[in-house]
């Protein structure tokens, strides 16, 4: 009963100063809305990364290629001296020996010029396997992909890209037709379907040609080198145990020992991981500059509490007259200081959720025309329930720490002296 009395009274004692209420909880909203963008857009980032995993099917993917130079256990960075190279037959025995791999994508990449009919292209030839759909999540649109057998016989077929149709077979299919690649005729025997535009290159564009990695290597690379493995685990929860089984098997086959770190390999969780550590660096940056202006905000509520004091004094001095304790008057302030930042923070919340969906849309705006085609998904807006409780909960607390003092001088007053201020 006595905490209802108080909290009404504190209440009502706000709308009685409905201006300079609203010009205090401006703070605590500025705030409250700086941190949550300042969230928003950390978290975002670790959104959009997932966002990129899932689409490029790398939720359980290895990558694992020869890295040109080694770091070594006293921080030094070396030239990687191994005469160890990935090649096709490392995919054999990969895919023969580590139980829980599903398969290895093997993949090589050059630009090179194709040509038809008079009309060339610059196009990006890659050399592969069966698996290249599968591994980044692209679907064939028209005839067939390579196979298995393709890749044996080191045939002379190809999948193109949407673009290099449209430009090399305007108005036609570009299906069962020739295609010249550097002096080398491949026949078409399939058409990816279109990605998405922001698709970055990686991931294959609408401007590839696909071929057999045998193909690629005979007759364009000249040797049986591969670029890098992309080695898709049987599911998450396998990838660590992938990872053990492939560097046996390459250390068996190329003869290496443990010490020798001829090849590189890297998860989703490290790239996940060390995302993670950019966003938190950038959180905390952007949440400390930000919290400036709840520092700001915490003092204004102070200030208007001890003018608040100030007026009632005369106020406080009758009602410990007439038998008022210390805690009541104490929990009268107290209570209106909270509300004051509890206020500020639910509005707080939403003036920041409004604020996050324009910086999410000014973000992926300046990456699409900075990147080109080289953003795969836009910068989301992530606004959490457990950010906005917590946004509210800092809220109500500064209320309580800039009501605090404020509170405790008017409970201290004499009855005699409060009644005598005018």
């Amino acid at each position: 009963m006595v905490f209802t009395h108080s909290f009404l009274q504190g209440v009502m004692a706000l709308f009685r100063h409905k201006f300079r209420a609203f010009l205090t909880t401006l703070g605590m909203v500025i705030g409250i809305a700086s941190v949550t963008v300042s969230v928003s857009v950390s978290e975002g980032l670790n959104q959009m990364i997932m966002d990129l995993l899932n689409q490029m099917g790398m939720g359980n993917t290895i990558i694992c290629f020869r890295p040109e130079w080694v770091e070594r256990e006293d921080g030094r960075w070396e030239r990687n001296d191994a005469r160890a190279y990935l090649r096709y037959g490392d995919v054999q025995a990969i895919e023969s020996n580590a139980p829980s791999v599903e398969f290895v994508l093997p993949e090589m990449w050059w630009d090179l010029r194709a040509t038809h009919g008079g009309r060339s292209k610059q196009a990006r030839a890659v050399g592969t396997t069966q698996h290249y759909g599968t591994g980044h999540n692209w679907k064939l649109d028209r005839g067939r992909f390579l196979t298995g057998l393709d890749v044996e016989r080191e045939s002379k077929v190809c999948v193109v890209g949407a673009d290099l149709e449209r430009d090399l077979y305007p108005g036609d299919s570009a299906l069962g037709k020739d295609i010249t690649l550097a002096g080398e005729r491949l026949t078409i025997v399939g058409v990816m379907e279109r990605k998405p535009d922001d698709s970055p290159d990686f991931t294959g564009s609408n401007n590839s040609l696909i071929m057999p990695l045998t193909t690629f290597s005979q007759r364009f690379a000249g040797h049986d080198g591969v670029g890098v493995f992309f080695i898709r685990a049987k599911s998450a929860l396998a990838v660590e145990q992938a990872v053990k089984e492939v560097k046996l098997t390459l250390r068996r086959r190329h003869r290496l020992s443990a010490a020798t770190d001829a090849f590189q390999f890297q998860t989703s969780d490290e790239i996940i991981r060390a995302v993670q550590q950019v966003s938190f660096v950038m959180k905390a940056f952007l949440s400390g500059v930000a919290s400036i202006a709840l520092i700001v905000g915490g003092v204004g509520i102070m200030n208007m509490m001890l003018v608040t004091v100030t007026e009632r004094t005369h106020e406080i001095g009758l009602r410990k007259a007439v038998g008022a304790r210390r805690r009541h008057i104490l929990s009268q302030f107290l209570i209106e200081a909270v509300v004051l930042g509890g206020i500020g923070g639910v509005l707080g919340v939403g003036f920041g959720w409004g604020l996050s969906k324009l910086a999410s849309f000014g973000i992926s705006s300046a990456l699409r025309r900075s990147s080109g085609e080289g953003l795969i998904v836009d910068w989301p807006s992530v606004v959490s329930l457990e950010s906005a409780l917590f946004a509210m909960l800092i809220s109500g607390c500064i209320g309580v720490l800039a009501g605090i003092f404020p509170a405790f001088r008017a409970g201290l007053m004499p009855p005699v002296d409060a009644i005598r201020h005018q």
